[in-house]
């Protein structure tokens, strides 16, 4: 399994370089396309957790490279605002702090040891 991080997500807040860019889905496939691109197997599965669903079934439909895909908790969220992403923000960078604070904030509880422990006791039976 090969992993990537995604633009934007838990601390790869974009910055710098990244102004003009675009922070969404569309960005995210593109990401990801180059990725697989750049792996160097001539076909590759994907999965995608979340967004991440959404982003690995386009990638999957748009790639001949793309042999297969699995969907983990797919969120049909952003699907409903469409390339344009969120109607809060446009996604143009660089990004509102406050979603940079926001995010930050979020991810640090998610991956928090105790929430990580209360969530997998709610998942498997003892």
């Amino acid at each position: 399994a090969i992993a990537m991080d995604w633009l934007g997500q838990g601390r790869s807040w974009p910055e710098g370089d990244m102004a003009g860019r675009n922070f969404g889905v569309e960005t995210w496939i593109a990401q990801l396309t180059a990725f697989v691109d750049q792996l160097d197997y001539s076909k590759v599965y994907v999965a995608g957790n979340s967004i991440g669903g959404l982003v690995a079934a386009s990638v999957a439909a748009r790639s001949d490279r793309v042999t297969g895909c699995a969907l983990l908790n797919p969120t049909p969220f952003w699907s409903f605002w469409g390339v344009n992403g969120c109607p809060l923000w446009n996604g143009d960078l660089p990004g509102p702090s406050v979603f940079e604070t926001f995010g930050g904030a979020w991810f640090d509880a998610l991956r928090d040891e105790t929430t990580v422990q209360s969530l997998l006791r709610q998942v498997y039976a003892s």
